[in-house]
């Protein structure tokens, strides 16, 4: 791949948004879980609730998660940093996951999100494509890939939690909080609400 391209990609992940609510959030688990879509919900949940890439989630096999109880967590190395980092399975992905594993036939060596042409696993584009069809069927108007799942937890564990640039700056790997910020696009959104204040 030239280096234009890698460059071209890198900025794609920059100016790609993050679903900046809740309910948006929501709207798209419940989308996904009435259409009996386990596979995608349960990747939606788990790259909003922890941030992951999505190439690292989706290089996951079916025997790291199988025996998590609610909570359970285990640790893997980032293939773009090589740093280590968390991966979470919180009641609400929990829930989907043992649905998902219930109803399908997966075994603990296969990839947990595999592809519909047999037994490989999804791609980053197959994703972007699914997440920009997710975010059209609800309604919202933006620019959005699959790297909005990783920085739509940023976004809300910063606006809705008030999680502080340094922990979420520890929890992406980045250099710094200040590359964070820029990443997230946080901070404009918190000033413009802030000049809305009427003193």
């Amino acid at each position: 791949m030239s280096t234009s391209k890698k460059d071209s990609r890198r900025k794609d992940a920059y100016i790609v948004e993050p679903i900046r609510s809740m309910e948006s959030v929501k709207k798209i688990r419940k989308m996904l879980l009435d259409r009996g879509e386990l596979r995608n919900a349960l990747l939606f949940s788990m790259a909003v609730n922890n941030g992951t890439r999505i190439g690292d989630l989706l290089d996951l096999k079916v025997k790291h998660v199988r025996h998590l109880p609610i909570d359970g967590s285990f640790k893997f190395h980032e293939q773009k940093t090589a740093k280590s980092s968390l991966i979470v399975i919180n009641q609400t992905c929990h829930k989907i996951l043992t649905r998902y594993l219930a109803e399908s036939d997966l075994e603990d060596d296969d990839f947990l999100f595999p592809s519909q042409k047999g037994k490989a696993k999804l791609d980053p584009r197959s994703v972007n494509f699914l997440v920009k069809k997710w975010t059209k069927e609800i309604g919202l108007q933006g620019n959005f890939g699959c790297h909005s799942l990783r920085k739509t937890f940023g976004y809300l564990q910063r606006t809705v939690f008030k999680a502080d640039f340094a922990l979420l700056c520890t929890k992406f790997n980045h250099s710094s909080p200040s590359i964070t910020r820029r990443y997230l696009g946080v901070q404009e959104d918190e000033i413009r609400d802030m000049l809305l204040h009427q003193i």
